[in-house]
């Protein structure tokens, strides 16, 4: 027998088709199966045996086979008998993919590192044999819907992640698709904050500390735009062999005062900047002129009281 070909359907029906044969004296089919090329191949269908000429010479046979098998094809060949039992060569080996039932294994995500405004995972592809290719998905934890990120084919590799906004948390996980179209659920899923190293603030600060009344007067002007809605300063003190200690924490405008008392000049002044979208570098100020006056006759100081008492 000639171009023998064969296909297998979801109830595991196999249908062998093979060229007419043309000789005269020709009573059948032997059919052979086996679930390996290199296993003995046994005999499972004699169509001569038929009692309609017709049926036994048909070039369509119908076997059936199992689905529940660890082999993902089953292997057939076919021998042409005449009247006298003299059987053909057989037929080339017929591989007939039993129909896929089982989806792939998801991709696995097997490391990552979190960079300023990026992530890099390490992932490692689907093992199953039939992988057609594999998808990376992501989403935000606020949302339900999984968005599709990128592919990275049949082999294990390295993607990269820099279209994600900072300082919020994503979940990110990987499916596969086989050659049946089979989907597998999402793979072991990785949440990730993500983060932007803060900006520098730019300001002008002016330190006073007067010695007689032993107050420090912080004096700023900002010289860039703000995100969000204002900006929350945090201000540090440290004097020589002291722990940082926290002096005030204000709501600023672009130009503002701080005053506070303290025994003795400081020595470093640590302020810290956020608004609701950005944090801040920190700036330090290591110098504060000392002033052997009361504060109370300060210029800026007076209008300083003066504005509040009108606020």
């Amino acid at each position: 027998p000639t171009k023998v070909k064969g296909v297998m359907d979801s109830l595991g029906i196999v249908t062998l088709e093979v060229e007419p044969q043309t000789e005269k004296d020709f009573m059948g089919y032997r059919v052979y199966k086996a679930n390996a090329e290199d296993h003995e191949f046994s005999v499972v269908q004699e169509t001569y045996n038929d009692s309609i000429v017709e049926i036994a010479r048909n070039p369509i046979i119908i076997d059936t086979s199992t689905l529940e098998s660890l082999t993902p094809f089953v292997y057939y060949k076919i021998g042409a008998l005449d009247y006298h039992y003299n059987e053909s060569p057989p037929s080339e080996i017929i591989k007939v993919p039993r129909p896929d039932k089982y989806p792939p294994v998801p991709p696995m995500i097997n490391d990552y590192r979190v960079e300023e405004g990026k992530v890099i995972f390490k992932i490692i592809a689907s093992t199953s044999a039939d992988t057609k290719q594999n998808y990376i998905y992501r989403k935000k934890m606020t949302s339900k819907e999984w968005v599709l990120l990128d592919s990275i084919g049949l082999q294990s590799s390295t993607l990269v992640d820099s279209t994600l906004q900072s300082s919020i948390y994503y979940e990110y996980g990987g499916k596969a698709v086989d050659e049946s179209g089979l989907i597998s659920e999402i793979g072991n899923i990785v949440k990730i904050s993500t983060y932007t190293k803060p900006g520098p603030v730019k300001m002008n600060v002016d330190c006073k500390y007067f010695s007689k009344s032993g107050d420090v007067m912080l004096e700023w002007m900002i010289d860039q735009e703000i995100d969000g809605d204002g900006l929350w300063l945090t201000i540090y003190e440290k004097s020589s062999g002291e722990e940082d200690k926290f002096r005030g924490r204000l709501k600023t405008k672009q130009s503002d005062l701080l005053i506070y008392p303290a025994e003795i000049s400081p020595t470093l002044l640590t302020i810290k900047g956020t608004s609701k979208k950005k944090e801040y570098l920190v700036k330090n100020i290591n110098t504060c002129r000392e002033v052997l006056s009361d504060i109370s006759s300060d210029l800026k100081y007076i209008e300083y009281k003066k504005n509040k008492v009108n606020d």
